[in-house]
């Protein structure tokens, strides 16, 4: 990924200047060519499919994140019994 276009995808959003579908559209189309820098295109369904997935659950269980966390440091905490 070239740092550079990282950089400039970053200040676009930051300024807040995407005004107008077609800047929408090149911005997100910027980024797909980063995303998809080191794949082919006959690879791209098995990254990015995956990638959104996780991305949506990322968001949906957000608010809970730090309770899931919580609960996971208890459950490392408990003695297992052999594995049953």
């Amino acid at each position: 990924m070239n740092p550079d276009h990282i950089h400039a995808a970053k200040r676009q959003m930051e300024v807040g200047n995407i005004n107008n579908f077609g800047e929408k559209v090149a911005f997100i189309l910027s980024v797909a060519d980063l995303l998809r820098g080191p794949y082919r295109p006959n690879q791209f369904k098995n990254v990015m499919l995956p990638m959104t997935v996780l991305r949506r659950l990322d968001c949906v269980l957000e608010p809970t994140k730090d309770q899931v966390l919580e609960r996971l440091r208890l459950n490392l905490m408990l003695p297992t019994n052999g594995g049953y």
